[in-house]
């Protein structure tokens, strides 16, 4: 893969929320983690965002949630490499996986953040392996 120059521009924590619950009191708990992620641009700008919704669960029901996205901008000659038709912009799964890979180090500090001094502090975002979860290249239409 050719090296890409991008740069981290944006953080924006769309969501987060803790919903009171016994759990957070109780030492040894079943905690599930629900994982979604995905990715949007935002052509003008040559950015890409990278997605993360992240809920701790205890039976279905979640008592964490947060929903970020972090915008990284392409180098121009880069971005202007990835787009394959008038219409498409393609953007290679090794990218990606590294853009990931960044958003998900920084929902893991914004989850000790916005939990510190609080029972919930407890629940870390373990390590999630990027490669399992991103298998494919993306492509996105262009509106020019």
């Amino acid at each position: 893969m050719k090296e890409v120059g991008f740069a981290l521009r944006k953080i924006n924590t769309e969501e987060f929320a803790t919903i009171d619950t016994e759990v957070v009191e109780e030492k040894e708990v079943d905690v599930q983690l629900n994982v979604n992620n995905g990715f949007g641009i935002n052509e003008e700008n040559k950015r890409v965002a990278c997605f993360f919704h992240l809920q701790f669960e205890l039976d279905e029901s979640p008592f964490i949630i947060l929903k970020l996205n972090c915008e990284f901008e392409i180098e121009r000659s880069a971005w202007e490499s990835f787009i394959t038709t008038k219409n498409k912009i393609k953007f290679k799964k090794g990218l990606l996986q590294h853009l990931a890979t960044i958003t998900l180090g920084t929902a893991r500090g914004v989850l000790h953040a916005k939990t510190e001094n609080t029972p919930y502090n407890k629940f870390y975002l373990p390590t999630i392996n990027v490669i399992k979860m991103i298998t494919k290249d993306e492509s996105f239409d262009l509106e020019k």
